[in-house]
């Protein structure tokens, strides 16, 4: 007799898929997520995202054409380490991904056009570390004690910048 199997790691890597809402929601045990160079993907039913109730790392890479991050990431209550980068076309970070209340980690590297970070930010009082790569306007807004946006991210023990 087949027992189900628990699947907690599963990558997407420079696959043609154009949706990924079929089946994700049976994944309730899933802790790893790799969203990786699928720039056809452009159905993110917020189902997906409902039924991942381990997660614990997601990483978006490498698709050109995602302009937003799908508003369901918002809805990981579990989620300890995000990974962005390479979305060239990334415009904004959700408003509301204050609400990852989990949320240890994030980098966010290569996105070009993403130039201003929520609000929101300053309710992520779990986060320790912030990574921003690339972005040498965004550190200056982020610089203390006179940087626009030093007093949502002063609570965060490790900031960090690089740049090449």
């Amino acid at each position: 007799m087949m027992r189900s199997i628990e699947v907690i790691s599963l990558s997407f890597r420079n696959l043609q898929l154009r949706n990924i809402s079929d089946g994700m929601h049976c994944l309730s045990a899933l802790e790893t997520l790799i969203i990786n160079d699928c720039e056809d993907l452009d159905a993110w039913d917020i189902s997906v995202w409902e039924g991942l109730k381990s997660l614990r790392m997601l990483e978006v890479a490498e698709m050109p054409y995602l302009q937003v991050l799908p508003q369901g990431i918002t809805s990981l209550t579990t989620l300890q380490d995000l990974y962005i980068s390479d979305l060239v076309n990334l415009t904004v970070l959700p408003e509301n991904i204050g609400g990852l209340s989990q949320l240890r980690y994030l980098s966010i590297s290569d996105c070009p056009k993403l130039t201003a970070v929520p609000q929101s930010l300053r309710g992520l009082t779990s986060l320790q570390t912030l990574h921003i790569d690339s972005y040498p306007e965004l550190e200056k807004r982020c610089q203390q004690p006179d940087g626009s946006y030093w007093p949502l991210i002063r609570h965060i023990p490790t900031v960090g910048f690089s740049w090449q």
